[in-house]
């Protein structure tokens, strides 16, 4: 909608810029006439607006287009803006293009790659590279084109669009068809076409089609063609007046040659009504012309002339030389076929002179084509370029001589008419350069496949001296799996000779046991069409079973995808394995031996606390008896370690927060004060039996004072058992808080004498701990220390 709307005001517009702009600069004419008129918010979207005019008159006013793009790419600069700055890149690279210079046209593309590239956008990316890839296809460096167009298939994968997708195909089905490889060029295209299916891009999907039935009119299948067509023909939305000229226009030439003249001017005539709705004028041109032919093939000259006229004036208003000389050729055959010589002679010096401008272009555009690929190449292959020089030298020389000839052939032909004597002279001479140009593509073709049938041999050869030489069993087998190649190391491996092995299915060689196994790693490998290594049991020739690692590899076609075989690897692991089942044995029995370590120290506690009881049954001094149970408390905390130790799967560690609960659990139900609530708080973490038997010692003695001595007289209240680990620190944090009655005022804890907190400042100084005690108001106890092993 935007186009169209720009379309309009440029056509209201340009009339006034052509009056002023031979006496105003470009900056203020454009400001005054386009810019003016068409809104815009920022200079970057100024800059668009020039972009698109651009885009519209490069082809009718290639100057001021140019003018245009340098008024855009300098906003990009000076705004510093690289989104705009590619942008511009790419006009310019059109522009070159179309001005058929396309070395600027390359660089001008490349620096829009990096471009966005910097700036990490994908979809610019690759239509940079889409048109990069066109351009060295138009500079006839297929490899290097075919190699730009793969990087912009890698970035697809991200970028999800499947219409860029669909044109990196068709691009490359264009490329393939240039280099005449035709059957590539046809996967490509199929794959164009089925990828715009699912897109739904039918305007695409039509053009896709027109390019795969190009083939026919190159082979001269025309009934093919002709159905082909037709049916494209009623598939194609009618509303898309480009495709559906152009496959009337091809109707209508298969018609004109099966010499059905009538129904050529039909489809002619469609296509000349399809186009002037559209306002293409070089496309009405050629219809024009074809629309002439078809009468004077239908011997109506006077209708013929009509529109033979009409084409002729477009043709030379836009200068379409092709459309001339086409305009010559009937105008030549219809006046031999009345006999009408002179006026024969007359048009068929014309439809030459015209001929010959068109061969002299040809040959200053390939001589152009030449020049860039030099350019391109001149840093790396000076000898090439060097080469490439004389040959254009060579050419201008060449055309220079036909050019004469021509001109003496042209004054012989005007003295004595002999015109078939020329038609036979060209034929001749077109003849020969098709055998030339196939002599020379079947010579390269001929050292290109002795090259690479040395670099094969070597390849081979280096390939079988590393087999040869491997301790490894080798193998290489079809898409049936049957084994095609066998290495040497099949004798100490497997025990077999090369030619035994050969016959010799994998399933033959696998143990019985593991026959399902390696087949599942197969099927494995099938599905994530990767490869696969696993350890099995296998058998040698005398029946002898043998551990072996294999690593196989599938192989698949890189264009269809078909599974073309794979190759295996086998290594000898029995002494490994052994060493490795030794292993496991004598952990094992290490692991057993600490468990029953664990299982007999947890017992010999059980028994001093059984022991302990029976001396608690017989006294009823109650100083001795608060000892006894301060002692059985004491011994239950380190019992209760090796009994978590026992039941664990390491031997070494514990959960210290599962700890903490089981003995606060012990602790509380020893005082059984149930209007006191305890809760434990601690984060998760393991500790072993070195730090672990000191920190639960600590939580006894303060936990038991805390039961005795903070809550007299049945008074009720809370405890709180913390521990808390600092990661980062490396730090832990053991803490201890009551709402009890609290210690003493003004009496600091060296001055207490009792056993219990003498224990818990050695076992702190033990741990390398930092004991604070407080009163807030009640009882509050915190150790802090570093993690066991820092």
């Amino acid at each position: 909608m935007h186009k169209c709307f720009l379309t309009a005001i440029i056509f209201l517009s340009l009339f006034s810029l052509e009056l002023f702009a031979q006496h105003t600069p470009l900056d203020r004419c454009v400001n005054d006439s386009l810019v003016r008129v068409l809104p815009h918010k920022n200079p970057a979207q100024k800059a668009i607006i020039y972009l698109e005019t651009a885009e519209l008159i490069q082809n009718s006013m290639p100057q001021k287009a140019f003018c245009y793009l340098i008024a855009a790419f300098k906003i990009s600069l000076l705004e510093k803006n690289d989104s705009l700055k590619a942008m511009t890149r790419i006009y310019f690279g059109d522009y070159y293009t179309m001005m058929r210079k396309f070395m600027q046209a390359h660089e001008n593309y490349l620096a829009a790659w990096r471009t966005y590239q910097r700036i990490g956008d994908t979809a610019g990316q690759i239509n940079s590279l889409l048109k990069i890839g066109s351009t060295n296809r138009s500079l006839r460096n297929y490899q290097k084109a075919l190699i730009y167009i793969q990087k912009g298939m890698e970035l697809t994968y991200t970028a999800n669009n499947q219409s860029i997708n669909g044109m990196l195909y068709s691009e490359l089905g264009l490329t393939y068809q240039s280099m005449g490889l035709k059957k590539a060029a046809l996967y490509f295209f199929n794959r164009a076409l089925f990828v715009f299916r699912q897109a739904g891009d039918k305007a695409n999907e039509c053009r896709v089609q027109n390019n795969i039935g190009s083939y026919y009119l190159t082979e001269d299948r025309d009934e093919e063609g002709l159905i082909f067509f037709e049916k494209l023909l009623q598939q194609t939305d009618s509303s898309d007046g480009d495709i559906t000229g152009v496959l009337n226009t091809r109707i209508g030439h298969i018609y004109s040659k099966k010499k059905d003249f009538r129904t050529s001017l039909k489809y002619n005539q469609k296509a000349l009504d399809i186009r002037r709705r559209k306002r293409a004028t070089p496309e009405i041109n050629s219809s024009l012309i074809n629309i002439a032919g078809d009468y004077y093939n239908l011997e109506k000259p006077d209708s013929g002339k009509i529109y033979m006229d009409s084409g002729l004036n477009l043709a030379y208003k836009h200068d379409r030389k092709n459309l001339i000389e086409n305009s010559y050729r009937h105008l030549y055959l219809y006046n031999l076929r009345h006999h009408n010589f002179e006026k024969a002679l007359e048009f068929y010096a014309r439809y030459s002179t015209v001929h010959d401008d068109i061969n002299y272009e040809e040959n200053k555009n390939n001589i152009a084509i030449l020049e860039a690929n030099q350019k391109l190449q001149h840093t790396q292959q000076s000898g090439k370029a060097i080469a490439s020089k004389h040959n254009i030298q060579a050419l201008n020389i060449k055309y220079q001589k036909y050019q004469s000839s021509i001109l003496l052939i042209m004054i012989g032909l005007a003295s004595c008419s002999m015109i078939v004597f020329v038609l036979l002279l060209l034929y001749i001479r077109m003849d020969r350069r098709k055998m030339q140009r196939l002599h020379y593509q079947l010579s390269n073709e001929i050292r290109e496949r002795e090259s690479m049938e040395m670099h094969t041999r070597e390849n081979e050869n280096q390939y079988k001296f590393i087999t040869d030489n491997s301790v490894d069993f080798i193998t290489h087998m079809d898409e049936h799996n049957h084994r095609i190649y066998a290495s040497p190391a099949a004798l100490n491996v497997y025990g077999f000779e090369q030619d035994e092995i050969i016959t010799k299915s994998p399933i033959d060689l696998t143990h019985p046991d593991d026959q399902a196994y390696s087949e599942a790693k197969f099927t494995e490998m099938m599905e994530t069409r990767s490869a696969r290594q696993f350890i099995h049991r296998a058998r040698k020739k005398d029946g002898t079973n043998f551990w072996v690692e294999s690593i196989l590899n599938p192989l698949f076609d890189p264009i269809s995808g078909v599974y073309k075989g794979m190759v295996g690897v086998t290594r000898d692991i029995q002494e490994r394995k052994t060493k490795d089942i030794e292993i496991m044995e004598g952990t094992r029995q290490k692991e057993n031996l600490l468990k029953e370590i664990h299982h007999r120290v947890k017992n010999n506690f059980a028994i001093l606390v059984s022991l302990i009881n029976m001396q608690m049954a017989q006294t009823k001094n109650q100083e001795l008896l608060q000892s006894l149970t301060n002692l059985q408390l004491r011994i239950r905390t380190m019992s209760l370690v090796h009994e978590m130790l026992y039941r664990s799967n390491d031997f070494e560690k514990i959960s210290f927060p599962g700890y903490l609960r089981s003995l606060a659990s012990v602790i509380a139900g020893t005082y059984n004060r149930r209007d006191i609530d305890l809760v434990v708080e601690a984060d998760e973490v393991v500790m072993d039996i070195e730090a672990s038997i000191p920190l639960g010692l600590i939580v006894n003695e303060l936990l038991s004072n805390a039961y005795k001595h903070g809550f007299p007289d049945g008074r009720t209240g809370k405890i709180i058992l913390s521990f808390k680990v600092s990661p980062d620190a490396g730090t832990y944090c053991l803490g201890l808080h009551d709402d009890g009655i609290g210690m003493p005022e003004g009496v600091k804890l060296e001055q207490f004498k009792t056993m219990g907190l003498q224990v818990v400042q050695i076992l702190c100084a033990q741990i390398e701990g930092n004991l604070e005690v407080v009163n807030n108001p009640g009882a509050s106890f915190t150790i802090t220390f570093q993690k066991p092993g820092k």
